[in-house]
């Protein structure tokens, strides 16, 4: 469903199995990204190292949070809705077309929070939804081709 209202080109899909089929949520109107990794450290330094230096050995990553605002129908509206409701992680996927194939963004995640602008009963314009997810698991990106 393309959207009328300050679309980028770019589409956000769920799933809730990592190799099943994606079902398209709504059309992107703004994409904050990702709110940034954070790999954790752990000192290792030894009481007996002479060169009073710390030493550190890398951690978990925090996969962070991503976050964004799209447009949509009433009825996955209510697909978010119930994402949110039934906390359970899914697998996303953003994408936006480049000239001859499209770039994407995948990862799984648990939509944490969905709101809404105001929208009248009856309206069939699609609604503009803002929602955030916290990243539970590893996150790819697959740049498209141009020719």
């Amino acid at each position: 469903m393309a959207s009328p209202f300050n679309s980028i080109g770019a589409k956000l899909e769920w799933c809730a199995t990592q190799n099943g089929t994606y079902a398209l949520v709504g059309d992107y109107a703004e994409f904050q990204g990702l709110d940034g990794f954070e790999v954790g450290t752990g000192m290792i330094t030894k009481l007996g190292d002479t060169d009073a230096i710390h030493r550190y050995l890398a951690g978990w990553i925090k996969p962070g949070t991503i976050s964004g605002t799209i447009y949509a129908d009433k009825t996955k509206f209510a697909t978010l809705l119930g994402l949110v409701k039934g906390r359970a992680s899914n697998y996303w996927r953003a994408s936006w077309d480049d000239e001859t194939t499209s770039s994407k963004l995948e990862y799984q995640a648990i939509l944490t929070k969905v709101s809404v602008d105001p929208f009248k009963k009856g309206e069939d314009d699609p609604i503009k939804i803002m929602f955030e997810a916290q990243i539970s698991g590893n996150v790819t990106f697959t740049e498209g081709s141009t020719p």
